[in-house]
């Protein structure tokens, strides 16, 4: 591990992002060039003192994964991870968790005026935005299979409650279609084929969808939630691939005609 070489790209990367191309607003005057480094820890869901040592050449072998969780804050390219990887003596390592490619984080941040996440390949999410989270909450880095998509869809009371019958039901096919194609490609000993025995032994519902839904790929389609702070949201749930990762982005878009773009409107003013 090249312990200065790997703190001085930090500390470059860090001090050419400006708080607006990570979505942070600022109050004031700052002396700080680019991110502070408590700013970036944060966004990385890590200490500022695990960070600090990083940036200063102190001795810490970093994980995979938290490399994963800087490079998409950074809003490093694949060539950049590459460098990245190899300075911290993971050399071909891959990103397990957490990084998101730059135009995907471009893209979830422009898309504030509706819920969106990023979703892995695996569809566990990744990272969400704002609005996101005063809908649905918070959804990254839960525990055990919890940021799964697929896993809270069929696992969770709160998502039983969303919803009319039908929609939900349409959703459930569209998940599990969604799934069976990600198996069919990766093979079923993969995670995702872990994942989808996992929930045939631990819900009878996704059991059945398994057994009888053939591959596809995800539709939109009607979603309500019923929100205790601003009333009826009626929405289209959504979803778009990304070619080069297969991340998947998931929109909640308003229906037009509906005043469920003004009811968002005032969660994000919240």
């Amino acid at each position: 591990m090249d312990h200065d070489g790997l703190a001085n790209f930090l500390r470059i990367r860090r001090e050419a992002l400006r708080p607006a191309d990570v979505g942070l607003a600022v109050e004031g005057r700052r002396r700080t060039p680019g991110l502070r480094r408590e700013e970036v820890a944060a966004l990385a869901g890590i200490s500022t003192a695990r960070y600090e040592r990083l940036e200063r050449s102190r001795t810490l072998q970093p994980s995979a994964e938290m490399l994963g969780d800087l490079a998409r804050v950074l809003r490093l390219d694949r060539e950049e991870i590459d460098t990245f990887f190899r300075l911290a003596g993971l050399a071909g390592a891959v990103p397990e968790s957490g990084y998101v490619e730059p135009g995907l984080m471009f893209l979830l941040e422009a898309l504030s005026a509706m819920p969106a996440w990023v979703l892995d390949r695996e569809l566990t999410v990744v990272e969400q935005n704002q609005l996101s989270k005063a809908v649905l909450g918070r959804c990254t880095r839960r525990p055990g299979r919890q940021s799964n998509l697929v896993w809270h869809w069929f696992t969770s009371e709160k998502t039983r409650s969303m919803g009319t019958p039908e929609q939900r039901a349409a959703v459930g096919r569209a998940l599990v279609a969604e799934l069976r194609a990600l198996v069919a490609w990766h093979g079923a000993d993969d995670t995702l084929g872990r994942l989808a025995a996992d929930l045939a032994a631990a819900d009878d519902e996704f059991a059945r969808l398994w057994a009888t839904t053939p591959v596809g790929r995800f539709e939109p389609m009607s979603l309500t939630i019923d929100h205790g702070a601003v009333g009826r949201l009626e929405l289209y749930f959504d979803m778009v691939v990304s070619m080069s990762s297969g991340h998947r982005v998931l929109m909640l878009r308003p229906k037009l005609g509906t005043p469920t773009s003004e009811r968002l409107q005032d969660l994000r003013l919240d």
